[in-house]
């Protein structure tokens, strides 16, 4: 009687097969992939936006003092009256000193937009956003006192984002290529 043993295992065949699907999955999903990474950096962009926003209308109310949002393009930390661009990769909130009674602005925070690199592209009605002591949009500095609205997008992604600023201090997140209803909350 002969007795073989046959140990278990992966023969060269069944690993190459393997390997073969594995490549065609990954080929596949890859393009998906790339698109769901741009996407996913358009929404750090347009959260740290809506964020910064909320926080300068939140620091109005709580100082009960006209408080200037800034988009700018200046990254130094802690400087007071940055420079504006309405596509700057950082924004900053500082004090509207009143007529008279104060010496000048007050720094409060500074911070990145954090995605803000090669691809992603933000359209700003202006740079600069002052909510009042009650967090009212207000007409200083040229702030629209109508909706201000900033859209985010990315070159490789397919899903841009709106960040607006009601009259009132609202401020919200959405997808515009979503109408608003009461069954799709996250539309514009």
């Amino acid at each position: 009687m002969h007795s073989t043993s046959r140990t278990s295992g992966f023969t060269l065949i069944e690993f190459m097969i393997s390997v073969a699907i594995l490549g065609i999955l990954i080929a596949l999903g890859a393009p998906r992939f790339a698109t769901w990474i741009n996407n996913t950096k358009t929404r750090t962009v347009a959260e740290s936006l809506a964020n910064g926003l909320r926080l300068a209308q939140s620091e109005a109310t709580r100082r009960s003092h006209a408080i200037q949002f800034t988009i700018t393009s200046d990254g130094r930390p802690g400087v007071v009256n940055p420079a504006q661009a309405t596509n700057g990769l950082n924004w900053s909130i500082q004090t509207v000193p009143l007529l008279l009674t104060e010496t000048g602005p007050e720094f409060i925070e500074k911070s990145q937009l954090s995605g803000a690199n090669a691809g992603i592209t933000m359209s700003a009605p202006t740079p600069v956003i002052v909510f009042n002591s009650v967090g009212r949009l207000s007409a200083q500095l040229g702030t629209p006192t109508t909706q201000a609205v900033y859209n985010i997008s990315n070159v490789n992604g397919d899903r841009p984002l709106r960040v607006t600023v009601s009259p009132a201090g609202q401020v919200r997140l959405c997808d515009p290529s979503i109408t608003l209803s009461s069954t799709t909350p996250t539309g514009c």
